[in-house]
């Protein structure tokens, strides 16, 4: 995902919002969704970079891993959280609202309270089951 979206912004094809600010970065000139020249905001670089940040992460934690699922709804959250941040980033006009929100913004938010809520019951029956999952991994 990191290399598919530094990809995506080097190519110039990733849909972007105009920005004025100072992160800022031109269009390459075959981006069909502006013409050459405006300044975008790079929310393409931001999500390569959360990327990576979720990657080595999930390196971490898949290394001292408690129970199953913890992995994947570590990274189900980060996702979420990234996605969320780069929403109300780049958030251009609200075409779709929900309560007030834009539609990614709510949606990104519903993913990680998800994920949050799964992982903590996943965290609970790993305590309560009182085995190692390492340990039931050898076993097999």
């Amino acid at each position: 995902q990191f290399f598919a979206w530094l990809g995506c912004f080097f190519s110039g094809f990733c849909r972007q919002l105009p920005a004025e600010t100072a992160w800022n970065a031109t269009v390459v000139p075959s981006n069909p969704d502006a013409a050459a020249g405006v300044q975008l905001h790079p929310s393409a670089l931001f999500i390569a970079a959360g990327h990576f940040v979720i990657f080595g992460s999930l390196l971490l934690v898949k290394q001292r891993r408690r129970f199953d699922g913890q992995v994947f709804w570590l990274y189900v959250f980060l996702f979420a959280i990234m996605g969320l941040a780069i929403a109300i980033l780049s958030q251009g006009p609200i075409s779709a609202e929900i309560f007030g929100l834009s539609a990614a913004v709510t949606i990104h938010a519903a993913l990680a309270g998800l994920a949050a809520i799964v992982w903590l019951i996943l965290r609970r029956r790993g305590k309560n089951a009182g085995s190692d999952p390492h340990e039931t991994a050898r076993r097999r």
